[in-house]
């Protein structure tokens, strides 16, 4: 019996969207004893010509909820706000996790893995079954701010782990 797609996307992304917030509240707790402006720490990139950690946290977000309303055909709206500081990020870290988990269980996802879906990514739209869409673009795109995100922080000297990265994922929903 295939495995819905609800049931490898919604709880990683909840688990993944978990582990921002934890890591940015580690960067919040090292900021504070050392002295550094939160602001620094939202603002901070890879190289300079990469985006910003405030990106980073967005862009997870913003994967998680279009998955949502991809699967389910639901009209989320975007979620806005600032996100100029540490708790600006953390409110739309929060925000996205109510839009998954009011996304309902698989039921609620209206196509099956191999319905075809249609979806917008640079400026394109692609077509492709729900089962690539989750395992072969939203997962990868969803891991990789993720993982900015991880990195960012800990070239700003963040004390950061793999532990503190899968902790949310071996402890989550």
């Amino acid at each position: 019996m295939p495995v819905p797609s609800h049931s490898y996307s919604v709880p990683v992304f909840v688990s993944g969207l978990q582990t921002l917030s934890y890591l940015l509240t580690k960067a919040a707790d090292y900021a504070s004893k050392n002295n550094i402006p939160p602001s620094n720490l939202a603002g901070a990139c890879l190289p300079p010509d990469k985006k910003a950690l405030s990106h980073q946290i967005r862009g997870a977000a913003r994967v998680a909820k279009n998955s949502v309303a991809y699967l389910t055909d639901a009209e989320i709206p975007d979620i806005e706000g600032p996100v100029d500081t540490l708790d600006d990020l953390q409110a739309h870290i929060a925000e996205a996790i109510v839009i998954l988990e009011r996304a309902g269980g698989p039921n609620a996802f209206g196509k099956d893995d191999t319905s075809e879906l249609m979806f917008s990514w640079e400026q394109t739209q692609q077509t492709t079954t729900v089962h690539k869409y989750v395992t072969g673009f939203a997962l990868p795109d969803f891991f990789f701010h993720l993982g900015n995100v991880y990195t960012i922080l800990k070239t700003q000297g963040v004390p950061l782990s793999k532990t503190d990265y899968l902790h949310n994922f071996i402890a989550g929903p």
